[in-house]
């Protein structure tokens, strides 16, 4: 039952301040659709606030 119990279930929030996405790098970012730990609509999230970076989208992969 705990076994997937990680440190951060303890933090207390926020830990630290929301990143500010404010500049022009260029970023890549990888995604993959059906990513159990990571939300796919997270992805989408930081690449519609990051104006330089590119989205690529790994479709049914874990």
């Amino acid at each position: 039952m705990a076994g997937n119990i990680t440190p951060c279930e303890f933090w207390k929030r926020p830990a630290e301040a929301p990143t500010v996405l404010d500049n022009d790098v260029p970023a890549l970012l990888v995604a993959a659709t059906a990513d159990p730990r990571t939300p796919y609509t997270g992805a989408e999230a930081v690449h519609e606030q990051w104006p330089n970076s590119r989205l690529l989208t790994v479709s049914g992969a874990r």
